[in-house]
This record gives structure tokens, C-alpha cells and sequence, in this order.
């Protein structure tokens, strides 16, 4: 079985290491079989929420690999979906999905509004991972256990600007499970 190639919004990185859980990375490679990529706008976005250490290490790791068109004729195509759109969502997500969807990866944000705002055709070719979704796939897949999921959810909650969902608040991972369940 191969591995899913997967665009990352620098929104989970932020939330990762925000939870100081930065080796999911490496469970997203070796458990779920996805090869992660960023784009120049990702990069340019983690300078303020990524040391640079820890930067290189998934680098160097390859947790993370630089996304590059393969040809002259992807890279036009992608600029213009790009530039299509920039006109509705910020510039990290719209580099993720602009890359997804001229090149058939998925994408792993968890801009829930930005998702919603995508024209259909967009939603409907490229696949969407929140990150509520990552970590139930890890759960899924026996890479964190039960309790290690519900103190990632819990641990949201304690991150700046970021709000948790009532029913996710009120409840934890168990809303998440039941949530996706019904989707796997």
C-alpha cells in the first residue's frame, strides 16, 4: 500500500507543537502511511510558530518534505488556482488546496471556515483532514491510546485564540469518536 501524499496548513503544526505533541508527525508517517509536504507559504508561516531546530530536525527526519511542482505546466495550473483562491481564503490555505488540487493530495488544516468558503469543486476533488479527524485516525489505528486522545482534546483548550467546539468541550474525544465513526 502506498502512502497518501498530504498538504499541511500550518494551523496543526502550530496546534502540534502548541501541545507539545510535535512527534505526531512521525505517527502520520508510519502509522497512517502519510508522506507530509508544506508549501513556501507554510514555511514562511512557521517562522513565527516553529523553532528552527525543531524545524530542521522534521526536515531532516523527513517527517516533512518541500512541496515542487514536477513541471512547468503543474506549477502555471497551480498559480492559477491559486490566484482563483486567494481571493476567499488566506494565503497559507489557499497555497495547501491551490497544490491539492492540481495534484491530486489531500490536505491536513484545520481551517474549518476556510473549508466551508471553497467553491464545490474544490471540495468535492480534494480531501480534507481537520485535525480532530488526525487524531481519531491515530486512535484509530492504536498509534496513541484513549486516554492520550482525550488529553489532546483537553489541551486544546489551553491554547491561545483557539476555541473548542461546545459539544467537544463539553464531552472530549467521545464526540470526536462518535463524529467519525459514522464517516469510517
Amino acid at each position: 500500500m502506498g502512502c497518501l501524499n498530504v498538504i499541511i496548513d500550518s494551523d496543526i503544526i502550530f496546534l502540534l507543537v502548541s501541545i507539545l505533541k510535535p512527534h505526531y508527525f512521525n505517527l502520520l508517517k508510519t502509522t497512517l502511511k502519510w508522506q507530509i509536504f508544506i508549501s513556501q507559504e507554510i514555511e514562511e508561516e512557521l517562522l513565527d510558530l516553529v523553532s528552527s531546530s525543531l524545524k530542521e530536525k522534521l526536515l531532516k527526519e523527513s517527517v516533512w518534505k518541500y512541496f515542487s511542482p514536477s513541471d512547468l505546466q503543474q506549477k502555471k495550473a497551480i498559480m492559477q488556482k491559486y490566484k482563483d483562491l486567494r481571493k476567499i481564503i488566506h494565503k497559507g490555505e489557499t497555497s495547501c488546496y491551490a497544490i491539492a488540487y492540481c495534484t491530486g493530495f489531500s490536505v491536513l488544516s484545520h481551517d474549518h471556515e476556510a473549508n466551508r468558503l471553497l467553491p464545490p469543486e474544490i471540495r468535492e476533488k480534494v480531501e480534507w483532514y481537520s485535525f480532530y479527524e488526525m487524531i481519531y485516525l491515530l486512535n484509530r489505528e492504536t498509534a496513541i491510546s484513549d486516554q492520550e486522545a482525550k488529553e489532546c482534546i483537553r489541551s486544546l483548550g489551553q491554547v491561545p485564540n483557539f476555541t473548542l467546539p461546545a459539544a467537544i468541550r463539553q464531552k472530549g474525544f467521545p464526540t470526536i469518536k462518535e463524529i467519525f465513526d459514522k464517516k469510517y
